[in-house]
């Protein structure tokens, strides 16, 4: 998965925490499937890429903070067991672990949602463009070569392509 985020608001109490995902709050190990948080503790500005199997979350974590008001692009992989994190083209977190090569959690009826957590409170004040859901590991260069350009929506192995610029200029 990867997307542009532009944060409007910084993380603070576990507000402005998400980017996109099909996660419940997290409180309910097992509920959860994949997620791009915008903090890495609810305070910072550190994203990370979360996956679940069975009820075991995996995370990686980035280095970069983001900025509020800074367009940042985010890519989160799942390659057999193990996860990585770009920010802005460039790999800055991996994390290897056995359990990673299990089946994410299919959660039936659990949507995709943009800026929330299913069951939690808050949305997050951001700007998103460019969401792609990949169906295969995206390469570094796959990543670097795309992340500032559209790709078709016939593209191999992408599930789902949002460009979010339909519509009106200044209208959400």
């Amino acid at each position: 998965v990867e997307c542009w985020i532009k944060k409007q608001a910084g993380s603070s109490g576990w507000s402005n925490v998400t980017g996109v995902g099909k996660w419940n709050t997290g409180g309910a190990p097992g509920t959860n499937e994949w997620l791009i948080a915008l903090t890495s503790d609810g305070n910072d500005e550190l994203p990370n890429f979360v996956i679940e199997v069975g009820s075991t979350s995996y995370t990686v974590k980035a280095t970069t903070l983001m900025d509020v008001g800074s367009w940042y692009h985010i890519a989160g992989v799942r390659e057999s067991n193990t996860l990585k994190i770009y920010v802005n083209g460039v790999l800055e977190g991996t994390t290897t672990n056995a359990g990673i090569s299990g089946s994410i959690n299919n959660i039936a009826a659990r949507e995709i949602i943009l800026g929330k957590l299913d069951g939690f409170g808050g949305h997050t004040n951001m700007e998103m463009d460019e969401l792609r859901i990949w169906g295969s590991a995206r390469t570094a260069a796959e990543i670097l070569a795309n992340k500032d350009c559209e790709v078709p929506t016939a593209g191999t192995n992408l599930l789902a392509n949002y460009h979010f610029n339909q519509g009106n200029a200044d209208v959400n």
